[in-house]
């Protein structure tokens, strides 16, 4: 059935702003550089909307070229939104690291049942996690990451074009989403590690000395011991932890080929 719409040719305005928010909302949604600034609800859709409208126009001589009947729409809305949860996946990998690493440490200090409730997302967070995932989001909009992630979205639309509704993926590309899972972990590792290690240390020289003094409860002294080294230690590594994080953002700028890659295309 084709779309008959009383609205004088705007029809193809209104397809393409949907399509294009389609898409943003969904990478909205799923990426913690907005999901931490607690965009939900009616801040979200206008934040999706406002990064949608460049990309009208062009949608619209897309459209303009070809019928447009209820079955497309609905295939190509939920079309779009599938590929904005992947791409928000994607983009959301050194986020997921910086809180992986905070989770580590907190698991390794022996703190990881004293969590902390997010009000707006009702899910419970380690104390370090939360720590480090801000800290990501503050580098991220300080060093101009959003200008790369919208260089990455916009660009998304030569990968996946909007008026196209197949082949979506490459057959490769579940794998490669799984691998993301290897990558949030090792950088995590990588950011969590100096902290991870002076813990250890902490805790063998505990062993220690409960071995030469045996009359000592190194048990009840470990959490304060390595409470203590955290704190001392941490006020020393965010000097590099900054720097670290840095690198790690710099994933974004190789996101735009991980997603030709997944769309089957040959990276150049």
């Amino acid at each position: 059935m084709e779309l008959n719409l009383p609205f004088g040719g705007l029809e193809n305005y209104v397809l393409a702003t949907s399509l294009a928010t389609a898409r943003i909302t969904s990478i909205v949604t799923v990426m913690p550089a907005f999901t931490r600034l607690g965009l939900t609800g009616i801040l979200q859709a206008a934040v999706a909307v406002l990064f949608a409208l460049p990309l009208v126009p062009a949608l619209v001589v897309t459209f303009q070229s070809q019928p447009v009947t209820l079955t497309m729409v609905v295939v190509l809305v939920l079309k779009e939104v599938t590929v904005g949860l992947v791409i928000g996946v994607v983009l959301g990998v050194p986020f997921w690291a910086a809180a992986a690493a905070g989770d580590i440490i907190d698991v390794q200090r022996g703190a990881n049942s004293a969590n902390l409730t997010d009000p707006l997302s009702l899910t419970e967070e380690g104390i370090n996690g939360r720590l480090f995932s801000l800290i990501m989001v503050a580098l991220y909009y300080g060093s101009g990451g959003l200008k790369v992630v919208l260089g990455v979205v916009y660009d998304s639309y030569g990968i996946w074009p909007a008026g196209r509704m197949t082949p979506v993926f490459a057959a490769s590309a579940g794998q490669l989403i799984v691998g993301l899972v290897g990558t949030v972990v090792s950088m995590g590792l990588m950011l969590a590690a100096p902290l991870v290690l002076s813990l250890l240390l902490a805790d063998l020289v505990l062993a220690v000395v409960s071995r030469s003094a045996p009359h000592i409860n190194a048990f009840a002294l470990s959490m304060a011991v390595k409470n203590l080294v955290l704190t001392l230690l941490i006020v020393v590594y965010c000097g590099f932890l900054a720097e670290y994080m840095e690198h790690d953002l710099g994933w974004l700028n190789a996101v735009k080929a991980q997603l030709e890659t997944m769309a089957g295309h040959a990276v150049k």
